[in-house]
Parts: structure tokens; C-alpha cells; sequence
């Protein structure tokens, strides 16, 4: 029997957790190491913690507010935004992190997936795709292109629209064990 498990993301800028539709329109809900302690005393089953601007503006995660955060907590605590190299998983899982999410670092180099799941091993490994579905208008219709489902990931402020089922396929044959985020 498949269980139903709790796995909360909170989405952090500039240190704080926010809200908002497809990245836009955010409003701050609260810090992320108070959200954290409160999903892992109400029992979540896992939590995941995205910086996600941290791709964008070309810089690395921050990791003070992550080491607080698995410092409060007392479940798997996956973590992602502004993954590159192999480094950034080693100073991400020195923090405190069980898992490393990457996205936009497996785009520039499908190889880090792998070279992770070698170094780490598979468990700690996931790859995020965030899907967008485009719309197709035809006749005055507008159809959903389920074929055409691409994700948008910033590279130095500009988008890449890639098929987000290709980029899977391709991820998975440099490292066919890893867990997948959408």
C-alpha cells in the first residue's frame, strides 16, 4: 500500500519565506527556520528548502539560514537553489541537508548528477523540474500541448525552455537512481 507522506516546501528569498504563483507576485509568510521547527513538530514527513532566487542572481545558497534550519528540525531536510558543482553539494550537506535538489546546475552540466550520486550516492541526489504547460491557441480554441510541457529555469536572468520529459530521460541516463521533484 502506497502511504500518503507530508513533504512541505518553502520557497526562500532574501532570507524569509514567501508566497507567491509561478515566482511572481511574492509576499513574505514567515522565516523559514520558524516554519521549519513548526512542519517538523506537526509532523511533516520531510521538508524541502528552496532558495529560489540564489540560480538567478548567480550566487550561492544561504547557508546560515540552512544551518539553522537543520538544527531546528528533526526530519530529512532536502535543499536546492544555486547548485553548480560538486562543491556546492558538499558545503549544502555539511550544513545539515540529507538531500541536494539541483536544477538549473544539471541544465549547464547533466554530468553533476551523476557525479554527485557517485560521490554521495543516489538517496542524496534529486533533480527539480518545474513544468509550465504552454498554451496553444487554434480556432479560437485554447488547447494544452501535453506533448509540449517544457520547464523554465533562469541561466544568468534568462530563461531555457527545455521538454521537461527529454531532460528527465537524459538526466536519468547519466545517474538512473535519483528521486525527481515536479
Amino acid at each position: 500500500m502506497i502511504t500518503k507522506r507530508i513533504i512541505p516546501c518553502l520557497d526562500v528569498k532574501d532570507g524569509r519565506v514567501v508566497k507567491g504563483v509561478n515566482f511572481q507576485g511574492l509576499s513574505d509568510v514567515s522565516s523559514p527556520v520558524e516554519l521549519g521547527r513548526y512542519y517538523s513538530e506537526s509532523g511533516a514527513d520531510e521538508l524541502v528548502f528552496y532558495d529560489i532566487t540564489a540560480s538567478a542572481e548567480g550566487r550561492a545558497l544561504f547557508t546560515d539560514i540552512l544551518t539553522e534550519v537543520a538544527r531546528t528540525i528533526f526530519i530529512p531536510l532536502t535543499v536546492g537553489g544555486g547548485i553548480n558543482s560538486i562543491d556546492d553539494f558538499d558545503r549544502v550537506l555539511k550544513c545539515g541537508a540529507d538531500k541536494v535538489s539541483v536544477n538549473s546546475g544539471a541544465i549547464r552540466n547533466p554530468g553533476l548528477i551523476s557525479e554527485a550520486a557517485k560521490k554521495y550516492g543516489d538517496q542524496c541526489v534529486v533533480l527539480s523540474i518545474s513544468p509550465i504547460l504552454i498554451l496553444c491557441l487554434l480556432e479560437n480554441f485554447i488547447y494544452a500541448l501535453q506533448k509540449y510541457i517544457h520547464f523554465l529555469v533562469g541561466t544568468d536572468g534568462h530563461p531555457v525552455v527545455i521538454p521537461y520529459l527529454f531532460f528527465a530521460e537524459m538526466a536519468y541516463q547519466y545517474a538512473p537512481v535519483f528521486e525527481l521533484f515536479v
